[in-house]
């Protein structure tokens, strides 16, 4: 090979190199990015847009869902507030959703009913912020971990059309008590050592654990005791334990 095309070679590869690590390093920003996700079920699709998998500090996660009935039959749904397509971000291990980023009006509106027809298509969009509700007027960080985006549509003759899609969050909250230190200083308490002597046997009673959640910043943790014996005469038993969420000033 000539000189000149050994140099033509080099160019050109440094160029192909440039390019693609300004397009792998614009990928992993999230600032651009594009995910589409297809779900059916029973004559409907559904495509949802989404703007990453991971999202960091001071991100904001973005949801765009589109439904479109290809059933060739009308199909007759639930709304509530007027919203077909219901969007959440929940929390793998907690019992909350993230704070979308437009505060909606509060709405009291009974489950109404509306009919789409054949090839028609219903749309709805959210915005979230990464922040979990730590009391009624105050928001807190939330917590990395994984999330899940559901996307809800409830027909009437249909079982519920749920989609989820996973994702990432990447940061950290450092007020925050981690929620399984709070919960092993709840187990310490009396109130908690009394209960799980009565009901911690696993021959007469089956226990469950709710997820924790924050309420008017403090952690709350909730069991659950229901009587292995289903000829038993007795309601579940229910231990609610709170602790605070906050660490102290120091």
């Amino acid at each position: 090979m000539r000189k000149s095309s050994w140099v033509g070679a080099a160019i050109f590869t440094l160029g192909i190199s440039y390019f693609a690590s300004v397009y792998f390093l614009d990928d992993r920003s999230g600032g651009d990015n594009k995910d589409l996700h297809d779900f059916t079920s029973n004559g409907l699709e559904l495509n949802v847009v989404t703007n990453g998998q991971v999202f960091e500090k001071g991100d904001e996660i973005i949801v765009e869902a589109t439904l479109t009935n290809q059933l060739g039959a009308p199909v007759t749904y639930n709304t509530k507030c007027e919203e077909a397509l219901m969007i959440e971000v929940r929390s793998q291990t907690l019992d909350h959703t993230l704070v979308k980023q437009v505060v909606e009006s509060p709405c009291k509106a009974d489950v109404e009913r509306d009919r789409m027809i054949s090839n028609e298509q219903l749309s709805a969009s959210s915005e979230f912020i990464l922040a979990l509700p730590l009391t009624e007027d105050e928001n807190t960080p939330a917590p990395g971990g994984e999330y899940m985006i559901e996307i809800t549509f409830y027909p009437t003759a249909q079982p519920a059309f749920e989609s989820k899609i996973p994702i990432t969050i990447n940061q950290q909250n450092e007020e925050l008590i981690d929620p399984s230190e709070a919960k092993q200083q709840a187990l310490q308490t009396y109130e908690a050592r009394s209960w799980f002597s009565v009901h911690g046997d696993t021959e007469k009673y089956l226990i469950s654990e709710e997820l924790p959640y924050l309420k008017d910043g403090e952690w709350v943790f909730e069991w659950s005791a229901m009587n292995a014996d289903q000829a038993a005469d007795s309601g579940d038993e229910k231990l609610v334990l709170y602790e605070p969420a906050l660490k102290k000033e120091e």
